[in-house]
Order: structure tokens, then sequence, then C-alpha cells
């Protein structure tokens, strides 16, 4: 690799790049520059040691979270952690593209690679990066199932999941969850203010200041003023007009709205009316087509994987105030009807599936505050931003209906747009496309669900608004039909195809009578065993998530009434934030305490053919349990003991144990 390719590879880092493995292996060397360790790094690190070097794990599974601000390098961070430790544990990378079981199978094999003990190996390391919650609960839920199904120790430390999360309050995270937890902003510490001056220098004797524009913002700790005067310095004498302009706005009404969004440079070609090419040299005649502002703001990414070339902004926050000030001339409403316009980017065949996403994201996507956004909204950030500006909620309105039509009559922007309406009290515009997107998702419990709301918010504003407190027949007739076709959508939601919510009687356990008619003891459990077994094939259709068993009430060693009590009687016997809490009780330290060994009796069963009994009323009757788990059942035919749940899908067995 010669000077010229190892001075672009660091240029294209400290100009906003993303951190690659390559970075790593050529600071080392060194090749390049050594990459600015931030105090983060140092806090997460002393957390690897205290999970690595415990003498007993306390959990089988660990975490450690690191959550940052937009563009503060909180990937960086969790990257150089998994460099750092690669000679210490086993690491990788999770891609939640992947099926949750293939992840769990290949995280197995690497912690048993060339290892004869599965007690005694390395731990391995997984980073998750902006994976979502529901993919890294499940993922942890496969992962304990296979290390009990392997009878590994629970004293022994086998994965620890590193999961790295944007978040507009990390600081908040931290102090919710501060043993697991690290925060990365754009704040700098005294010390890291040091390091940055001090790298500074040195970046600024190999490259111009414009082409580390990335590094210089962090330097100033991405400050809201020095990111507009950057912003307007770049585009002060702009052509508004220019076809590249144009490609700026795209560029950065996605970045502003859409995480990890881009646009590939084969759109970028054919916006720019630039001939089709395919070869790397191609990319710096598509570079000569940009003006100087373009080159300062976009960068070029290429994907490992799929070796896609694209460009987007620098910095999110940049991304923002340009869309900001570009938009004083059009309008961001202007501008996204304009991209949804465009059918050469719409209809171009490359990477469009990923690139029609983004539209789609810009359309659907609410911001949540439970998956790091600043605030909860109604409907997407761009439709409520566009819902403000003049004549809002009709340019709200074409802009959706020109993104149904550019996406191919998207069922979801449909149900969106009727939410819209009915909103804003438009009910009979919002019922066509509430039939619309039914007629597109006929069985969706979302869509039938929008299609209810529409005939309630009806009805509620029809009975609002009723002049007359004894209104004509006909008058009463379209009320109570709008009302009763409401309450058909909700039941059509209700009743929906494969819905994976499991009926609140799913088991039911009842009581005999007559302790002495045999004939009624065997018809209730065939009943009860029938029961189970529907209840475990509906199971095996749902996901892990939905397939989770709740415990709500335990048998105690109390007599009476009194034998029964909620989970609340269990208290909270752990210490810590609450995520801390929910730790433990997955990982069944609950059972090991005293105040559950005083207060839950155990009860006697066995196993059976990979099944679990125990002894009912009647003599030589049986009934089956579910396990909590099914992977800590043991391998053969055992007599145990376990505590006694009771769950809406029936009795469930907690802390399963081998009668000695």
């Amino acid at each position: 690799m010669d000077k010229d390719e190892l001075h672009r590879i660091e240029q294209e880092f400290y100009s906003g790049g993303k951190i690659t493995w390559l970075h790593f292996l050529l600071a080392d060397k060194p090749k390049i520059g050594e990459i600015i360790q931030r105090d983060a790094f140092n806090e997460a690190n002393k957390i690897m040691e205290n999970l690595v070097f415990r003498k007993n794990a306390i959990r089988s599974i660990e975490s450690i979270h690191v959550y940052h601000h937009p563009g503060s390098g909180g990937t960086t961070v969790a990257c150089q952690l998994l460099w750092s430790w690669k000679s210490k544990v086993r690491c990788a990378v999770v891609r939640q593209s992947q099926e949750i079981n293939t992840v769990c199978e290949h995280a197995v094999c690497l912690r048993e690679l060339d290892e004869r003990d599965q007690n005694i190996c390395l731990p391995v390391l997984l980073l998750l990066d902006d994976c979502n919650a529901d993919y890294t609960d499940d993922l942890r839920w496969e992962l304990s199932n296979a290390i009990a199904t392997k009878k590994i120790s629970p004293s022994v430390l086998c994965f620890i999941l590193l999961i790295c999360k944007l978040s507009h309050d990390p600081e908040r995270k931290l102090r919710d969850s501060p043993s697991q937890t690290v925060a990365v902003t754009h704040k700098l510490s005294d010390a890291e203010k040091v390091l940055f001056s001090e790298k500074g220098v040195q970046l600024k004797l190999k490259f111009e200041p414009e082409f580390i524009i990335t590094f210089v913002l962090m330097s100033e700790e991405l400050n809201p003023d020095y990111i507009e005067n950057f912003v307007k310095k770049v585009f002060r004498n702009i052509d508004h007009c220019s076809p590249i302009t144009r490609l700026i706005r795209f560029v950065a009404l996605l970045n502003c709205y859409i995480h990890d969004s881009f646009i590939s440079v084969s759109h970028c070609e054919m916006s720019l009316g630039i001939g089709m090419h395919f070869d790397r040299t191609h990319y710096h005649a598509f570079v000569e087509h940009l003006s100087e502002e373009a080159k300062l703001v976009l960068i070029h990414l290429r994907d490992g994987a799929t070796h896609i070339s694209s460009i987007r902004i620098i910095n999110p926050l940049v991304a923002k105030e340009i869309l900001i000030q570009l938009s004083q001339n059009s309008s961001q409403g202007d501008i996204a009807m304009d991209l949804f316009s465009d059918k050469v980017l719409i209809n171009h065949r490359f990477c469009r599936d990923v690139f029609l996403s983004f539209i789609r994201a810009l359309l659907i996507r609410r911001n949540k505050v439970s998956r790091g956004d600043a605030v909860d909204t109604a409907f997407s950030p761009l439709i409520e931003h566009v819902s403000t500006e003049k004549d809002g909620v009709q340019k709200a309105v074409d802009l959706m209906t020109a993104a149904f039509m550019a996406l191919g009559k998207d069922a979801l922007v449909a149900q969106q747009l009727a939410r819209l309406l009915y909103t804003n009290l438009r009910f009979e515009e919002a019922l066509k496309w509430a039939e619309e997107a039914k007629s597109l998702l006929p069985h969706d419990t979302f869509v039938l669900d929008t299609l209810g709301q529409v005939y309630k918010k009806w009805f509620y504003h029809m009975c609002e608004t009723m002049e007359d407190k004894n209104p004509s027949p006909e008058r009463s007739v379209e009320i109570i039909s709008t009302a009763l076709k409401g309450i058909s959508a909700f039941r059509a939601s209700e009743n929906k195809p494969n819905k994976e919510n499991v009926s609140l009687n799913s088991s039911y356990y009842g009581e005999a009578d007559d302790d002495n008619d045999s004939n009624k003891s065997r018809i209730l459990m065939s009943a009860i065993d029938s029961l189970q077994m529907l209840f475990e094939q509906k199971k095996r259709q749902m996901s892990p998530r939905k397939s989770r068993l709740v415990n709500h009430f335990y048998l105690a060693k109390a007599k009476g009434l009194s034998k029964i009590v909620h989970r609340s009687a269990i208290g909270d016997p752990f210490k810590g934030t609450s995520n801390e809490r929910k730790l433990k009780w997955l990982g069944g330290e609950v059972w090991k305490t005293q105040q559950v060994k005083e207060l839950l009796k155990r009860v006697d069963g066995w196993t059976e053919n990979g099944s679990l009994f125990t002894r009912g009323a009647m003599k030589d009757s049986k009934i089956r349990i579910i396990p909590q788990y099914y992977a800590s059942l043991p391998n053969g035919n055992e007599n145990v003991t376990f505590y006694l749940g009771f769950s809406f899908n029936g009795a469930v067995a907690c802390d399963i144990e081998v009668k000695e």
C-alpha cells in the first residue's frame, strides 16, 4: 500500500467516513496516525476487565451499553473496545439482517472452537451496532437457551453483548444503569480536549483543514453556532438552481431524518446525467462533476459487504443545518415532493430497494423515546414539520399521495395518510385511504385498526357536532351505521389470521366435583393434556418474544387462599437499576435468594420423554407442566423439584433441579 493510498484512507476517516478494521490495523503498524481513545473507551474497558477477570461470573450473559449522540463517535468507541480485546476474548460483529437462530449457532460455535471443555472457554464479545431492542432481547434469550441446553455452569461467563445505540440523551441512560453503560457525547472532557488539540496539530501538517472537517467539528464539540457559520461559509455563493445543489438537498433531507441513510453513486450519476460506471476509477469522474461546496460536505462510502459506493453528508447535524439553510428558497415539503416526483431516481434499478426503503421511512417512521429519539411523535418528523408550513396539512397529504404512487402503492403509506386525514377531521378521504390500505393488506392488524379508528373518530365527531338533540331517523341511522362499521373493523383486527397473541384460556385447570368419579378425572386430565398440546403447537409458530412465559402468581408454603401469591409478594430482592434487576430475574438469580426460599414451595415432579409432570389430586393422575425454559429440563428421565408459577398459558415450572 503506497503513501497516497494510506493518505486517502486516513483522510476519509477524519472527513466523516466510518471507522473500519483496516484503520485499526494500519494504526497499529503504525502506517497512519493513532486513533484517539475517548474517555468512554477507558470506561468501557474497565467494565470489560471487571466482567472478564472476575473469579466467578454473576451471569452467563452480560451486557455493555454504549449510548452516543449522532456523529459523536460512539461506533468508533465500540469498535476500539472490540479491537483491543481481540487477543483476550473471542470477538464478532452481529448484523441484524441475520436470523437470530443463525447468529446464536455461530456464536456458540465460535466460543467452542478448538476447545475441549465447554466450561473453560474464552467468552465471546458480540458487537450489536444499532440493533433494535427486540432483536437484542431475542438474541439474549436464544443464547440463554443454548447455555442451558449444554448444561454450562452458571458461574461461567459465556457471552458479552456490546450494544451500541444512538441516543439523544446518553447521559440519562448512563444515570439509569451506571455499572453497565458508557455515554459518548459531543462535549469533550478536559483530557479529551488536550488529545484533540494535539491530534489537530498533527493532522494539519498532513491535510488542509477543509479535508478533515469532521475532526475539526468534533474538536469544536459540534457547537451549533460553529456548524451554522461553517455551512453559511460553504454555501455563500452556491447556485440554488444547479443539479448539484438539488442533489445536496436530497441527501440532506434523507440524512437529517433517517439515521445511516445514503444515496448510491449510481443514483447520483443518473440524477446529474452522468453515464453509468462500474469500476472504482470512474468514481473520480463523478467527483469531478461536483461543485467545491459539495466536495466539502459530502463523504464517499463503500460498503464492504455489498461493495456499493454511496454518498452522505459528513455529519447528521451538518445535514440538518444544510437543510435549514437550503430550504429558505425551497421548503422541506417542496424538496421532498421534488424527490418523490423524480422518476429517474425512483425507477433507477441499481440499489433501488434500499433507496425506496429510505423514502418509505421518511413517511412512516415515527420518533420514539424508547428508541433513543428526543421526543415521541404522532407522525414521521418530516410529516410533522411539513404540517407546520403554509398550507401544511394539504401539502403533507399531497406529499404522502405522491409517495404512495412512487413506492408502488404502499399499504402502510396509505394507512398513515388515513391517520393524518382523520386527525384533521377529513373523514371521507380518510375512509377512502383506509379502505385502500385494507385492499392491499387485508389481514394486517394495524391497517384494520386504522379503519376502525376512522369510523370511531367519525362517530364521535358526529355526536359532538350534532345540533339537534333529537336527530332525524336518517341521521340516527347514519350515526349508528358508522359505529357498527367501526365495531366490525375492530373485531376483524382482533380476529386476524395467524395472530401471535395466544388466547387467555390456552390452558384451563379445573376441579372435579366428585373426587371418587374416576371417569370425570380421566376426561379432565385428557382435556388438560389436549389444551397443553394445542398451546405448544401455537407456541412453536410464535416469535421468541411472543412465546415467552410471564408468571403472575406462584405457589407458596402458606395454607388456604394464601397459598397462591402474586409476583409482587416476592418484592424486589435486588438493588440497582431496573435494567440490572431485569437481568437478574432473567438469569434466575431470584430463585437463589433467601426471601424466595422462605416464601415459595418447591413441588416434586418428574421428566418423561422430554416432558415435565407432577402428581394430580386423583390417584395415578399426572399433570403436565410447562417449563419456563425447555432447555433447563434434564437430558434423561429424572425426579425433579421446581417452583410452580401460573401464567395465562398455564402452570409453569421455574428453577428446575434434579433430586439428589
